[in-house]
């Protein structure tokens, strides 16, 4: 099995991170929830207490302003 990162890292919004439960970002000030960090939750639309931030990625030439 391969070493697998979490996509906040390439988020616009990404803040820190490290140990999970230090993973902040806009859109989850207060710690962004498990299921995204691992994966398990897609977070390209809207979400629940997202204060209106979704995935963004650094890389994608669209998204950059």
């Amino acid at each position: 099995m391969g070493v697998q990162f979490s996509k906040c890292y390439v988020c616009k919004h990404f803040i820190s991170g490290g140990e999970l439960e230090n993973f902040t970002c806009q859109a989850y000030p207060e710690g962004i929830p498990a299921d995204i960090v691992l994966g398990k939750t897609n977070h390209d639309r809207p979400l629940e207490g997202d204060h209106g931030y979704q995935y963004c990625n650094i890389f994608d030439e669209t998204t950059k302003s």
